[in-house]
């Protein structure tokens, strides 16, 4: 069984929301068993809330996340991360055709690929299986305060 722990930032800068998102993830994929108490506290709540409405699948995934079990020690601990950052993002409709923007996006690709996995050697989680979702766009700033804003988290 794989389990993935989440992260997801978003910041101005790429390499800022690469390296939050992977020092979030870093004490969750390297802690031993059960972890730290993070760790404990996520598996704790999956214990007790998780209701999938089929018995046998949850009680496999149950078994699974119990650090007392031997399946525990069969789980393959991975990670996925949401990085949104801003990048040059067309300001009106229309004003890049889509296989232009695709095409930009593409050629610096590789650079974006290279700069997580360096961040990932950094942390000492390389080794294991992490799966980015970048997310450009040109309005990180706006984004961050509407989401703290729905969250009650500032006026």
């Amino acid at each position: 069984m794989a389990i993935y722990w989440c992260e997801s930032k978003v910041h101005k800068d790429l390499d800022r929301a690469l390296s939050e998102a992977f020092d979030g993830l870093k004490p969750f994929l390297l802690s031993a068993g059960a972890g730290d108490s993070d760790k404990r506290r996520e598996l704790a709540l999956l214990d007790h809330y998780m209701d999938l409405a089929d018995s046998e699948l949850q009680k496999l995934i149950l078994d699974s996340i119990n650090p007392h079990s031997a399946a525990f020690n069969r789980v393959s601990w991975r990670g996925i991360c949401l990085v949104g950052f801003d990048y040059e993002y067309p300001q009106k409709p229309n004003q890049v055709r889509q296989d232009e923007f695709t095409a930009k996006v593409k050629a610096v690709f590789p650079q974006w690929c290279q700069m997580a996995k360096s961040r990932a050697t950094n942390r000492g989680i390389e080794s294991f299986e992490i799966h980015i979702l970048y997310v450009p766009f040109g309005f990180c700033d706006d984004f961050r305060s509407a989401m703290k804003k729905s969250l009650g988290l500032s006026a």
